[in-house]
């Protein structure tokens, strides 16, 4: 064998010892990427909402076209509740722009309109939130405001979701919540 060979063979069985290792204490392998998968409930949802501001903006134009400002509210309110849905729907699942990246160095949340990167040093704490049936992981930063205050703002704000980083579960219907939290664990 060459040492090329040799290097390749002796890769292929440290990958597979991590691997296992891995798989044993149940995390993720980094660096890791997920890509949003909306379950079919959640795309029908959507979408049934999505077409019902689309309605309600035909209707406005059609029949309410002479009703002051509340029509132009109206209008402009079913308007950006239709492109925000739809947007982030096709932003999310056809080009695939939204995604958690889990790299040696932090974690990288890309969302519709927004990016949020926490490095490891700088996460605090990581919880599992089912607020209103629609579960998501909640990630708390070191430097966070209420995390200073009381204890009841800080009470308060954890019910509210008021989290530096928020994964909903429903539209990363492909990621393990315990083997997440295992990985940030195991970093921070």
């Amino acid at each position: 064998m060459t040492n090329n060979h040799t290097m390749l063979f002796i890769m292929k069985g440290l990958n597979n010892v991590m691997r296992k290792m891995n798989t044993k204490y149940n995390i993720y392998i980094i660096p890791q990427i997920f890509y949003p998968k909306y379950k079919k409930s959640r795309v029908l949802s959507i979408l049934f909402c999505s077409l019902t501001f689309l309605v309600m903006l035909i209707f406005f134009i059609i029949v309410m076209y002479d009703y002051g400002i509340g029509y132009i509210v109206l209008l402009l309110f079913s308007l950006v509740v239709f492109i925000y849905s739809i947007g982030d729907l096709i932003h999310g699942n056809i080009f695939k722009m939204q995604y958690i990246e889990i790299t040696n160095e932090h974690i990288r949340v890309e969302n519709f309109l927004t990016t949020k990167i926490i490095k490891w040093k700088n996460v605090k704490s990581i919880q599992v939130i089912s607020n209103r049936f629609n579960p998501f992981i909640g990630v708390t930063r070191k430097d966070d405001f209420w995390l200073k205050t009381p204890s009841i703002i800080e009470f308060i704000a954890k019910i509210y979701g008021c989290f530096y980083m928020t994964i909903y579960l429903s539209k990363f219907s492909n990621l393990d919540k315990q083997r997440f939290i295992n990985t940030i664990n195991k970093r921070i």
